[in-house]
């Protein structure tokens, strides 16, 4: 048997049980609410809010939830690719939230994927078992796909079958952008939405990086090449652009020689950091920098949305009610 069947068959395990499991699920409904202007990711494995999270939700009027649902990566011998971090449900979302199933796939996974076609087939039917299991419709579908340069072409790939996929269910297919994709914006996939990552902005492992989570300095170069001519582009085909901004923060710990160690989450944190620990959040001053220069570049322009990262009590609590307002109301 060659290795290309082994890949096709390993992968078809994993996801067959969970087809299997659909048998009397309900039907996704069909009335979704329109694409709202506030939204926030949800990336843990388990879906399970707590009042805190569902009282942040309802305070700040947020109607879309973009929920990570499972990863794609290289199995242990790295001879296949396979889902991993798989979401678990213990509540079902909120009334009134419009749900976008999002699926990261690795860029080791990208580099060890043969069938692409085949590859997003089984993306597009575990997601969908996923959400009948709950009784979730959905109306978008969100990839994000961690390619490196030389792999630009594997990820597009598979995100144009992914994409003539959901459209045969009318399922549009929106994907992340990173800033550094920007250098050759003629080769980001097709798709219906792009959602422009404007977090992560940093080398997180340097030790005299500032701040990795977002830095005007890190951005503003990026974003000059949001060009007048590919957001014409863009409008005219009835695309979308959207921003997602950083509300979380971390521990970036360094080891006594400098060589970065670990991350502390921000439960964990102290009240300050010191020389072997560089405490970092998603800045209000940075954040209001970047959203007024990407502002100026979508000035009356088509309708884009503001995305919060993302639903963590322990980072949002950082912010106050009016910060987070300033954030979502631009």
């Amino acid at each position: 048997m060659t290795h290309s069947h082994i890949q096709k068959i390993s992968f078809l395990v994993f996801s067959f049980p969970l087809l299997l499991s659909i048998i009397g699920c309900s039907t996704p409904g069909s009335d979704t609410p329109s694409h709202p202007e506030r939204a926030i990711y949800h990336w843990k494995t388990t879906f399970n809010p707590t009042p805190w999270e569902l009282q942040f939700l309802n305070d700040h009027h947020i109607t879309l939830l973009y929920l990570h649902l499972f990863d794609v990566v290289p199995n242990e011998t790295k001879t296949d690719v396979v889902p991993a971090a798989t979401l678990r449900f213990l509540q079902q979302p909120p009334e009134g939230i419009e749900i976008v199933p999002t699926i990261y796939v690795s860029r080791e996974a990208i580099e060890h994927v043969e069938y692409t076609s085949y590859l997003a087939e089984r993306i597009y039917d575990r997601v969908s078992a996923m959400m009948r299991c709950q009784g979730i419709g959905f109306r978008e579908l969100q990839l994000d796909c961690d390619g490196s340069a030389d792999a630009y072409y594997t990820a597009n790939s598979i995100t144009r079958y992914l994409y003539e996929r959901a459209h045969q269910d009318s399922i549009a297919l929106s994907v992340t952008v990173r800033l550094s994709q920007l250098r050759d914006i003629s080769q980001l996939p097709k798709c219906d939405r792009y959602m422009l990552m404007l977090y992560n902005t940093g080398a997180l492992q340097r030790k005299s990086t500032r701040n990795s989570i977002l830095d005007y300095k890190d951005v503003t170069p990026y974003l000059q090449l949001l060009t007048t001519s590919w957001l014409d582009t863009l409008e005219a085909h009835g695309m979308r652009l959207d921003y997602a901004y950083p509300l979380y923060g971390w521990g970036v710990a360094f080891h006594p020689g400098g060589q970065f160690a670990h991350l502390v989450p921000p439960s964990q944190l102290p009240a300050q950091g010191n020389d072997t620990l560089r405490i970092e959040w998603g800045e209000m001053s940075d954040i209001r920098q970047v959203q007024k220069a990407v502002n100026a570049k979508m000035r009356h322009r088509h309708h884009h949305s503001t995305v919060l990262y993302h639903l963590d009590s322990a980072s949002l609590a950082h912010y106050t009610f009016e910060e987070v307002e300033s954030i979502l109301s631009r």
